[in-house]
């Protein structure tokens, strides 16, 4: 009697460990909504041709950036990686001068602004986005050469941890 309320203990333990596992799949394979484009959504009086249009240089956009970000991973030559940022860098100034061919004027401050706030972007945990002016960003990823924070300072060796930032060096 005891071995079976034993059994039947590791029993369900092991289907809910899988249980978990295969929600956990689930939700991570979901593909992203295209109606989280924050330029569709905070854009005033976008007719819909405006919105299947810019919805479209989106993919379009997102399709070269991920085939960019592929070529950046598949290679650890520095050279290689900068050629690849700067080709990234021209897509996204390509796409925004896209966007903004299809806009009227006041479209085009809402999107000049909604670009220069950062809303929409990835942002760090302080709330602010790493490269805007006056945010001070707590990222300390690699970047495009060695470790440093979102205000550009060269942090020195990698591997320091969040809180072992020192601005002084």
């Amino acid at each position: 009697m005891i071995l079976k309320i034993k059994e039947m203990k590791i029993k369900v333990m092991i289907l809910s460990v899988l249980l978990v596992l295969a929600l956990s799949v689930v939700g991570i394979s979901q593909p992203k909504s295209s109606g989280s484009l924050p330029c569709i959504n905070e854009i005033s009086n976008l007719s819909d041709k405006q919105k299947s249009q810019i919805t479209e240089l989106e993919k379009t956009h997102q399709t070269e950036m991920n085939t960019f970000r592929a070529e950046r991973r598949a290679t650890t030559d520095s050279d290689k990686k900068d050629q690849v940022y700067n080709k990234m860098q021209q897509a996204k100034s390509n796409h925004r001068s896209q966007v903004l061919q299809i806009l009227n004027e006041d479209q085009k401050k809402e999107y000049l602004a909604i670009q220069k706030s950062g809303r929409g972007q990835f942002r760090n945990n302080s709330g602010r986005q790493c490269g805007v002016p006056n945010g001070k960003g707590l990222g300390q990823g690699r970047g495009r050469k060695g470790s440093g924070n979102c205000n550009g300072n060269f942090l020195g060796n990698r591997g320091q941890g969040r809180n072992r930032v020192n601005n002084n060096r």
